[in-house]
């Protein structure tokens, strides 16, 4: 995969930075504000079952099989603590941190295209797959539903699935699958430090057990559960500056929070953008914030 090269947004009215991959959605920037203002008082620690209960509640999971981390860095890193394996196959492009915490950990990383993954005979018999999906890099997602039975364990990164959920594995009850969400993605909310993993419960429990004291902010507690019902609305309204962006310039068709640009243009040059792959990738912003240009 050919190394990204960022271009920071030019310095002039905006300071919106869509080159990182995390969107931005002016109505839900204001509601937190305001809910952030109607906040009392920042002296207790966080209310942990609070956000449980909201993330449960709004994806119709259980409790018993939710694990709430400092993000999706902090949960996938768990899983590489907390569950045994020897093997790490990985369908590029993915997330770059499971390399890192391949070399961290020790494990083998084998990285493989979608084809090899799904065509893959001769499985070790400790190992894992991992396939972010929908992907952050390259726009694809995948069916990889036939293959999860090869594995010991299947992280399936889906935190860009609320912007196609076709191929999801949240409410497939399959033991051996660790599906990880963020709200840096969902909800465009990256400082909020909020992400999680659903798995079965027996891998939740030892998920649990490598959790540090505090897992959230006091204004994730607070806020998302407050906002998590908006993701719908959120998403509608990137989908709609995606349509836009797409059918106005050369694009690479996307399945995520982002659009994939042919050639630099007047919005990569105002919001920033990343190179890689052939592809100038910028996250999706409302549509009024858009036209501020």
């Amino acid at each position: 995969m050919q190394r990204p090269d960022w271009t920071r947004p030019s310095n002039n009215r905006s300071s919106i930075d869509l080159s990182l991959n995390v969107h931005f959605d002016g109505i839900l920037n204001d509601t937190i504000k305001s809910l952030m203002g109607s906040i009392q008082t920042f002296h207790d620690y966080p209310n942990q079952y609070m956000l449980y209960d909201a993330i449960a509640g709004y994806y119709n999971l259980s409790i018993d099989k939710l694990t709430i981390g400092y993000g999706a860095t902090d949960v996938i890193e768990r899983i590489f603590k907390s569950t045994p394996f020897d093997t790490v196959y990985v369908v590029e492009p993915s997330f770059q941190m499971v390399e890192v915490y391949c070399s961290i950990y020790n494990k083998r990383f084998i990285p493989l295209t979608i084809d090899e993954a799904l065509c893959l005979a001769n499985v070790d018999d400790n190992s894992i797959l991992c396939v972010a999906n929908p992907n952050g890099n390259d726009g694809s997602a995948y069916d990889i539903s036939g293959i999860t039975d090869k594995f010991k364990y299947v992280i399936s990164d889906e935190v860009y699935a609320d912007f196609y959920d076709r191929f999801s594995l949240l409410h497939t009850n399959i033991d051996n699958v660790i599906i990880v969400k963020s709200f840096s993605k969902s909800l465009g909310i990256a400082g909020f430090r909020c992400g999680f993993a659903v798995a079965s419960p027996q891998i939740t429990e030892e998920l649990q057990r490598t959790r540090s004291n505090f897992i959230m902010t006091s204004f994730s507690s607070l806020i998302i559960p407050d906002i998590i019902s908006m993701t719908p609305d959120v998403v509608s309204r990137m989908q709609y500056t995606k349509d836009y962006l797409q059918s106005s310039y050369k694009c690479k068709p996307s399945y995520g929070n982002y659009v994939l640009f042919e050639a630099p243009n007047r919005y990569t040059q105002q919001f920033g953008s990343k190179y890689i792959n052939g592809y100038y990738r910028m996250a999706l912003t409302d549509i009024a914030t858009l036209e501020t240009l």
